[in-house]
């Protein structure tokens, strides 16, 4: 986890709170000339996967979710999950971006399941839970959003998206 005390830190936060866009644009642009420094840019095949469309945020941009109990709210099974996983392997795909709704219905449990299932059926990077969704479990579930972190992680989860 991130130690928000040091001075490195705060200048990261400094950056978020003051920078442009452009700006940073420009510093990540900087940071990937220092890391690759032969012109590299690479890409990788990945797929968005919406697990649920059920939704509590209320997100006025957002015309995907639907309130609970509306008919046209969904909730793909484990095994509908794994084979949209499985057409994306068939063209080289790497990495799911899997995202959903803030479903009431839904247990914790079942979000740690669902990576188990598929990091032992349908071993892939995922790269999943916004950091909206992350806050709303910790809220839901009575938990830190480290707690909520390290339990996504501890069950498969490799990386979260930075929007949503």
């Amino acid at each position: 986890m991130v130690d928000r005390t040091t001075p490195e830190f705060r200048s990261y936060l400094e950056l978020y709170e003051k920078a442009s866009l452009h700006e940073l644009g420009r510093l990540a642009d900087d940071a990937r000339w220092k890391l690759h420094p032969e012109n590299a840019v690479t890409y990788i095949i990945d797929r968005n996967i919406n697990y649920t469309n059920v939704c509590v945020a209320d997100c006025k941009f957002c015309a995907f979710y639907r309130r609970p109990k509306h008919p046209d709210g969904y909730l793909l099974s484990y095994e509908e999950i794994g084979r949209k996983i499985d057409e994306l392997k068939s063209i080289g795909g790497v990495q799911i971006l899997m995202q959903g709704g803030h479903n009431p219905y839904l247990p914790f449990e079942w979000y740690l399941d669902l990576l188990r299932y598929i990091k032992r059926h349908h071993p892939i990077h995922i790269h999943g839970f916004s950091p909206s969704e992350v806050d709303f479990f910790a809220g839901r579930f009575g938990m830190t959003i480290e707690e909520v972190i390290r339990a996504l992680m501890a069950a498969g989860l490799d990386s979260i998206p930075g929007g949503g």
